[in-house]
């Protein structure tokens, strides 16, 4: 579980370097190798515009964004109508697009994870994922799948980002 205190180095920091890196480190220190956060100004404001910090493989980004994953991407589509989180894994990834979506993220290590999303002041959080090279939600293992669960992670982890963003 994430605990407050862990997150003070992020909460008390006016560097975008240093909660980034404070956020990635926790993420990796709960099995989950690779970390995207994204943050949009107002719901108005186009994706594509998006503050985004992340540890995924530039080649990774780079086909994403050419490929333009970002207009079906259920991922960011749930994280536009909803503020709970989504575990994904290959069973959402449904259309034909989404399908090769996943097909070319998953050889980038990107096989199944966790969307937090967060709304909330005149900021939104469209997400934040966290993701590990695990073939299956069910190869997870059963601590991380608590962790992320409960509300420990959903509701401490998140509050914490979104203040430390707001200070930066």
């Amino acid at each position: 579980m994430v605990h407050i205190e862990s997150l003070s180095d992020m909460l008390n920091s006016n560097e975008e370097s240093v909660w980034h890196k404070k956020l990635f480190s926790i993420a990796n220190d709960h099995g989950f190798e690779q970390t995207l956060f994204a943050l949009v100004p107002t719901r108005h404001t186009n994706l594509e515009k998006a503050f985004l910090r992340s540890n995924y493989a530039a080649s990774w980004r780079k086909v994403y964004d050419i490929g333009k994953f970002l207009d079906f991407d259920p991922t960011v589509a749930h994280c536009i109508s909803s503020a709970l989180p989504l575990i994904w894994s290959p069973e959402i990834f449904v259309t034909p697009q989404q399908k090769q979506m996943y097909e070319e993220a998953s050889g980038y290590g990107l096989r199944s994870g966790i969307t937090l999303p967060i709304h909330g002041g005149g900021r939104r959080v469209r997400y934040s994922l966290f993701c590990d090279g695990h073939a299956s939600w069910q190869t997870v293992s059963s601590e991380n799948k608590t962790l992320l669960a409960g509300v420990g992670i959903n509701s401490g982890l998140c509050i914490g980002i979104f203040n430390a963003v707001c200070k930066v």
